[in-house]
């Protein structure tokens, strides 16, 4: 918090909600360090943190051995299953600028399933390095304000794909809109198709909101990135995510629900390190994944789009 501000000072919450517009937003949790809302009109789940410092480079803050190697696996199999939808809209799909690249692992996969030419770029030095070392085109996104001008990046295309994977959820609320119409704008009148993934409210979330109630923060801090900078501020909804698109010009075509991880890998990805352990959790992330296949409750959406002309 903010020197001189209470902490109700800093959990209150506008009037309206920033995706629908409409009044409705009610308390939903609250912990120390954040807290999260809920609209009862589009179901978009908004959340508040207090300020953690600024890292040098984002991917500091994440560890580098198993939990990454598990999130790695996750995004491997999540980078196949969009780059099959894309090719359902874009046949002779090229031109794509992945927008918040990370450490390249889709990229990667769409280089290996022949979509080219390609680029990525990122706000972090550490993600252009990497992607570079790759062979990838890549471009440093400034980190000076909430707005990016696509044209200032100089990609060597003009994009007709342009993909947000994991990004939009960490826009602070009041920038959200606008950052996007300005990112879209900069790519010009190519553009054919806007990819965006982002956190929707499944059965991870269900339990998470649960075992909190109990008193067990870990999940749902992990689900919100409480304490990173940028954290989640942001849990869409389907309807949320539609009226968002169709609010800055693009029309939904294609909605596709995924889970969030491996059942092999989830032991690594919660940080459970025991014998034991390990194998119960490895098999709570099997009749996990199942649950999730029968109820339909994903924890990640994939929205594809294209400009309205």
């Amino acid at each position: 918090m903010a020197a001189g501000e209470s902490r109700s000072d800093a959990h209150r919450w506008p009037e309206d909600c920033p995706i629908c517009g409409r009044t409705g937003l009610a308390e939903a949790l609250v912990l120390s360090d954040f807290s999260v809302a809920s609209c009862r009109h589009c179901g978009h789940r908004l959340a508040r943190h207090q300020a953690v410092p600024q890292p040098a480079d984002y991917h500091e803050q994440y560890d580098t051995g198993a939990f990454l190697e598990s999130l790695r696996e996750t995004r491997r199999r999540q980078a196949g299953l969009i780059v099959r939808a894309i090719r359902r809209q874009v046949p002779d799909a090229g031109g794509l600028l992945d927008f918040g690249a990370g450490r390249g692992w889709f990229l990667s996969e769409c280089r290996l399933q022949g979509i080219n030419p390609l680029a990525g770029s990122d706000t972090s030095e550490l993600s252009v390095s990497m992607l570079r070392a790759a062979g990838l085109e890549a471009h440093l996104i400034p980190a000076d304000g909430p707005a990016v001008d696509l044209a200032a990046l100089r990609p060597s295309f003009g994009p007709r794909i342009i993909t947000l994977l994991d990004v939009a959820e960490h826009v602070e609320p009041a920038a959200l809109v606008s950052w996007l119409r300005t990112l879209l704008a900069g790519c010009g009148d190519r553009l054919e198709l806007v990819v965006v993934k982002v956190p929707i409210p499944g059965l991870l979330h269900v339990l998470a909101r649960f075992l909190a109630a109990l008193g067990v923060q870990g999940p749902i801090r992990q689900i919100y990135q409480a304490g990173t900078f940028p954290p989640h501020y942001h849990c869409f909804s389907s309807r949320s995510m539609e009226i968002l698109l169709n609010s800055i010009g693009l029309e939904l075509l294609e909605r596709i629900g995924d889970r969030d991880f491996e059942p092999e890998w989830l032991p690594e990805r919660m940080g459970v390190t025991g014998g034991a352990s390990r194998l119960f959790v490895r098999a709570g992330g099997r009749v996990l994944s199942a649950a999730i296949r029968m109820t339909g409750l994903f924890d990640t959406g994939v929205f594809l789009s294209r400009p309205r002309r």
